[in-house]
């Protein structure tokens, strides 16, 4: 198992906007754009081509780059670059260049340490780049420091990006030749150069507006990107262009959302040119990826609004499950929500808990502080432990069953004969396969060992389903999402290709189901050789292969022998025009052959199709029941006027009939009913009669038993009561109604077989007897103390009880998945009510019980460590809870936390202002008390006796001195006293803590003239510290500047001269020696006094 502090060693951290430049755009761009390009409705081309993407490498040789570049590395560079060459093929379709590349008379790109010269080719008298739509400039650098694995972004538009630069770091790349590695730093690749294209908060007014065929420009591009408050954040970027939104509203089911939030997080260098990562974690277009990054319809709707290019290939993106379909509250709160637990998110109190991660992937720890992008607790991959890595081996005693096609679990799976292991705790890894409908998973504990989950949640005791495995196994929540997700490419297509959807792209020279066979281009692989051109009936696949059919998304072109990509609206198709679709891509749906972008029923807010049971959430006024819309009104209205008003309904569902604005259910006889006003009184008649009632005279009259339903007349059975059969519409009786089958009719002790629930007890060898019921948790049974098999909710235990299958919350319980039911608790939840909770802001959980935290504190682990204070308090080094900007005890009000900073006292004490010119002070106690820095001025003399201590002793010190000096008559010895004083001061006092009232004193010596010590101020709270919520103090982390209650006490600027002055001093008396008239000394003495 990888260490923690390992988890995120492969990750890559973007920090796109800090080297991103525009310099090389003109200043004239907007201005000029419709004279130069004309209007530009690029999404909208028919003569589109793929995206050709070529690149320059010469500066991967200049080793004035970076120490550290090997072939190999320069090598492993280039082939990260085919394969995104050949990923970005597919994807992007262009209105092709006519013309070569070339630079409008600039001679290089970006700005230090990032910058790319052009080569000669690309200067405005080169001959230019010719066949190509984008020229990448490729360079490298060499940092092991940083997390930043390569770097991106345009240099030139015309009016799409045609020049661009991009730098790997090969200080800190991983260039193993493990295929998983390698897809990884490809996709760091694809990110990179994705900015390039155009994803770039910096980039948005470049832009091309539909509406006007013309950039945006710095004074529209208000239109598709504004700024909000956010999570306590100022200036959150949102993208709102027409796809974005559109994607955004679908995806999270929210029809209120008006922009897509890009990252508020990791300072300038990642905020506002990725998507916010706690929305869709694994998309690869976040400020850091994560294993399993992929490209979703979020940055393909972003790539068409560029307007740079004619339509992006839905074909070529993978889907994402992270916070899809789970509603505005999710999207506007994430892990702050205060209504719903989502299972993206763990509880704060599994912190460093082992669990799978949120897709199955892989075991991981619960963490909140790993990833610098989001502090919500999720689960962090180990990064040795994905289920799909061939690196992570299978292991037979824990039933770890790793591989293609292996999901994590929640497990405690063991052999037989074995104990359990610490190391994977409650987490295993099994192989699977789904049904069609995915309905049904079917899951193997050990080579072709396996059992069914056939319900979310369904906990399974393996000893009962396996003959050679124990434990107990719980089955996935989401069946759709495991069984969705992209398959693992074979031997992730052997470093030679991009891996998409389950199958590989190779690059060219390359071939083969897994990219592993050397096939010079532009040949293909048949199976057995590579050859020029496909045989008959087969077709070149990505692969570069020859096979009777293609893959999901491609069509057979009969006259190329090749796969071609669809249309993009189209999932399948038979050819490339959007008319020969046979099933189409998100947003769109079938109409013919055509995929038309679907409207949403009127009901819907948002959908995935037009019709009424095709709702992702709703529109006002609606509640969604499953796909369904339901609306507003009274439950007995069809129809209403006024939502939720029973006397507003506008029409009635079956089975209840209109009156004065009123649905009123009908007599529990009739299925549906009609009024009738007979002379004033209204009369109800039954249309049609529920089920074991016949209508005779317009009236429904209950069958007479053993009937179960009748027509014509009450004995006319066309169905029976249980024991009975029909015999010419007559029902007669068989077994006794105890049992299913019998010897000897109407005879409870005749029973040969029993129904469900119940078991057969005979008295003697003859299998006939009575049916008697088995215990009532029992599905099946033999006799009356133990089961065979439990009803759904209860797990079989090895004495034959059916046990609950309590919530997860309770430890045992008398009902199952009953959180109101619970008996007993599993820590740290504490019993009340029947009820398994949580204990509550202020306490902490304590040996089955709740504990209030200390004073001021939201949330701690023990009574001595508070982990969130309340709001408007901080946690100090001890782990109290202390106010935030609290003024000193001395103070009443402040302007800060010391004591010189009050700006009013309380009762006791008088504000004295250590300057006229500044709005605080002290807050001094009054004579004859002893101020001890606290609230409280107690009665005493010290302060007095100090003051005259220090006076007195200051003043028979000087005097003394004066009175040598007159005796020597040499006025340098006194001043020479003044300053042995101050020098004194200066290495005694500066770093010593004075107590309130000794500065008081000092001032009082004006030889000896002091000042404060300026407090600092606080720091405005770090970028790459995330803050959920303002109300939230369990996210909020402020890097403070250190300060001092009792400040030191500095000299001023004249006496730190006091060095310099003594020099002077010096210089005078040794001018005394020579000079010997008094009245000169006297002179220079004065002189020297005036100087200090």
């Amino acid at each position: 198992m990888i260490p923690l502090n390992a988890i995120n060693e492969k990750k890559h951290v973007c920090n796109h906007d800090n080297e991103i430049s525009y310099n090389n755009i003109p200043s004239d761009y907007f201005e000029t754009f419709e004279n130069k390009f004309g209007k530009r409705f690029l999404q909208f081309s028919e003569d589109a081509q793929p995206l050709r993407l070529t690149y320059d490498i010469t500066q991967l040789s200049n080793s004035a780059n970076g120490t550290g570049m090997t072939d190999a590395k320069r090598n492993y560079i280039v082939k990260i670059l085919k394969a995104a060459q050949v990923f970005f093929k597919n994807l992007i379709q262009i209105q092709p260049r006519s013309t070569p590349i070339k630079s409008q008379g600039l001679r290089f790109c970006g700005q230090a340490p990032f910058i790319m010269y052009y080569p000669p080719e690309l200067l405005k008298n080169g001959q230019g780049i010719y066949n190509s739509d984008m020229h990448l400039l490729v360079t490298y650098f060499n940092d092991n420091t940083s997390s930043q694995l390569a770097s991106a972004g345009f240099c030139e538009l015309d009016p799409n990006p045609i020049i661009a630069r991009v730098r790997f770091n090969i200080g800190t790349m991983s260039m193993s030749e493990d295929n998983t590695t390698f897809q990884e730093n490809v996709s760091v690749a694809l990110h990179e150069l994705t900015h390039a294209l155009g994803f770039s908060g910096g980039a948005v007014q470049y832009w091309i507006d539909p509406e006007t065929g013309r950039p945006y420009g710095s004074s529209t591009v208000s239109k598709v990107l504004q700024y909000t408050n956010l999570w306590g954040f100022s200036r959150v970027s949102k993208i709102s262009s027409q796809n974005v939104l559109q994607v955004a509203r679908n995806y999270f089911a929210c029809s209120t959302i008006d922009g897509m939030f890009l990252e508020n997080q990791g300072g300038s260098g990642s905020m506002g040119s990725h998507w916010e990562k706690d929305l869709i974690r694994n998309e690869y277009m976040t400020a850091s990826q994560v294993q399993g990054s992929v490209i979703s319809e979020f940055t393909a709707a972003l790539l068409r609004d560029t307007g740079f290019y004619a339509s992006i290939n839905s074909n070529l993106l993978s889907p994402i499950y992270w916070g899809k379909y789970k509603g505005c509250d999710f999207f506007y709160n994430v892990c702050n929500s205060t209504t719903t637990s989502y299972p993206e998110f763990q509880p704060s109190n599994s912190i460093n808990q082992q669990k799978c991660d949120f897709y199955n992937m892989a075991i991981g720890i619960v963490s909140s502080t790993i990833d610098i992008f989001s502090q919500c607790p999720i689960t962090q991959p180990y990064q040795n432990e994905f289920c799909q890595d061939p690196q992570f081996k299978p292991n037979e005693q824990n039933r770890m069953n790793t591989g293609v096609n292996s999901y994590c679990f929640q497990s405690t799976a063991l052999k037989n004969g074995y104990t359990s292991n610490s190391q994977y705790k409650n987490q295993r890894c099994n192989k699977i396969n789904c049904n069609s409908d995915f309905s049904i998973i079917t899951v193997y504990l050990w080579q072709q060992e396996s059992f069914n989950c056939t319900s979310p949640g369904q906990v399974i005791d393996l000893s009962k389903v396996s003959t050679t495995t124990y434990g107990v196994f719980t089955c996935p929540q989401d069946f759709q999402m495991i069984c969705s997700q992209p398959k693992t490419c074979p031997n992730q297509c052997s470093s030679n290709g991009v891996c998409i959807n389950g199958y590989c792209i190779c690059i060219n020279g390359y071939a083969g189901q897994d990219c592993s066979i050397k096939c010079d281009s532009p040949n293909v692989y048949d199976g057995t050789r590579c050859i020029s051109q496909c045989p008959n009936n087969t077709f070149k696949n990505p692969d570069n292969t020859c096979k009777p059919s293609c893959p999901k998304g491609y069509y057979q072109d009969y006259s190329l022998q090749s796969c071609l990509l669809c249309h993009s609206n189209c999932s399948t198709c038979t050819g490339s025009s959007p008319s020969q679709c046979s099933s189409c891509n998100l947003g769109f749906e079938l109409d013919g052959t055509t995929c038309i972008e679907h409207i949403c029923h009127e009901s819907c807010g948002t959908c995935y199709g037009s019709q009424y049971d095709q709702c992702t959430s709703c529109q006002s006024g609606y509640t969604q029941k499953g796909s369904t819309c339901i609306s507003n009104c009274h439950s007995s209205c069809k129809t209403c006027s006024v939502f939720y008003d029973a006397n507003s309904c506008t029409s009635c569902d079956d089975g209840f009939y209109f009156n004065n604005n009123q649905c009123i259910q009908c007599p529990s006889q009739c299925a549906t009913c009609e009024t009738q006003n007979q002379n004033g009184t209204l009369i109800v008649q039954c249309i049609f009669c529920n089920y074991g009632y016949t209508m005779i005279n317009d009236i429904c009259l209950q069958c007479t038993y053993p009937c179960a339903d009748c027509y014509d007349n009450q004995t006319s059975c066309t169905e029976c009561a249980r024991s009975h059969i029909l015999n010419v519409n007559v029902c007669e009786p068989t077994c006794d109604e105890s049992c299913q089958t019998c010897s000897k009719f109407v005879d409870p002790n005749s029973c040969t077989s029993c129904y469900p629930g119940q078991y057969l007890e005979t008295s003697s060898q003859v299998d006939q007897g009575t049916c008697i019921q088995c215990q009532s948790n029992c599905s099946t049974c033999r006799n009356g103390q133990s089961c065979d098999s439990c009803i759904s909710g209860y797990l079989l235990q090895s004495d034959g009880i059916c046990t609950p299958i309590c919530d997860e919350s309770c430890l045992t319980c008398s009902s199952p998945n009953d959180r109101n039911s619970c008996l007993s608790c599993r820590a740290p939840f504490v019993l009340q009510n029947k009820q398994c909770l949580q204990c509550g802001n202020g306490f902490y959980y304590d040996n089955g019980s709740c504990v209030s935290c200390s004073q001021n504190c939201q949330s701690c682990q023990n009574k001595l460590k508070c982990n969130v204070c309340l709001e408007g308090y901080n946690l100090d080094k001890y782990f109290n809870c202390v106010p935030l900007n609290s003024c000193h005890q001395t103070c009443k009000n402040c302007v800060g936390d010391s004591y010189f900073q009050c700006t009013s006292c309380p009762q006791n004490r008088q504000l004295i202002k250590l300057d006229a010119s500044l709005s605080f002070g002290i807050c001094q106690c009054p004579e004859n008390t002893t101020d001890y820095n606290d609230s409280d001025c107690p009665q005493s003399n010290t302060q007095k006796y100090i003051l005259q201590t220090v006076i007195g002793s200051f003043s028979g010190s000087a005097l003394t001195s004066l009175l040598t000096s007159i005796g020597f008559q040499n006025p340098l010895i006194i001043l020479s006293y003044f300053t042995l004083s101050q020098g004194i001061s200066y290495f005694n006092l500066l770093n010593a803590k004075q107590s309130v009232g000794f500065d008081e004193a000092l001032g009082i010596i004006q030889f000896s003239n002091f000042e404060f010590q300026s407090l600092k101020s606080i720091d405005e709270v770090s970028n790459s510290t995330r803050n959920l919520s303002e109300q939230n103090p369990a996210f909020q982390q402020s890097n403070i500047t250190s300060i001092t209650y009792n400040p030191k006490i500095i000299l001023n600027h004249k006496s730190n001269k006091f060095l310099q002055n003594s020099q002077v001093i010096l210089w005078i008396q040794e001018q005394n020696l020579i000079i010997n008239q008094q009245n000169e000394q006297v002179l220079f003495g004065q002189l020297a006094f005036l100087l200090i």
